[in-house]
């Protein structure tokens, strides 16, 4: 019963805000994939001053964070705005995967990719 009435809650409460329930699970940092909006140079490591050793281009669908430094004020990124978002992801350098390989890339080119 108990838990019948939290599910009916979250659902009003997803309905309220205008999120539904594929939107509230998919804002997490590490649980969305994310598109370049700009060319993304992938460095050789975590850090800013690291060699670039190839570029993603603009547009580049599919990347999965891995883990980003410094870690994301979760719930400021969860309840945050798209503009909010991309600022967080703009101050952070992240470890990403792509199609298997891992990647050394700044959060300042990319953003949620809602589209999937």
């Amino acid at each position: 019963m108990k838990k019948n009435i939290f599910k009916i809650a979250f659902i009003l409460f997803l309905n309220i805000t205008g999120l539904s329930a594929v939107q509230a699970e998919k804002i997490g940092p590490y649980s969305v994939r994310y598109i370049t909006f700009a060319p993304t140079p992938i460095l050789q490591k975590m850090d800013v001053s690291s060699p670039i050793v190839e570029e993603l281009a603009t547009e580049t669908t599919g990347i999965v964070l891995r883990w980003c430094s410094p870690e994301f004020p979760f719930g400021k990124f969860m309840f945050g705005n798209e503009e909010e978002r991309l600022s967080l992801l703009g101050e952070r350098m992240c470890e990403a995967s792509l199609d298997g390989r891992v990647l050394f890339i700044s959060g300042k080119t990319i953003k949620p990719d809602l589209s999937e």
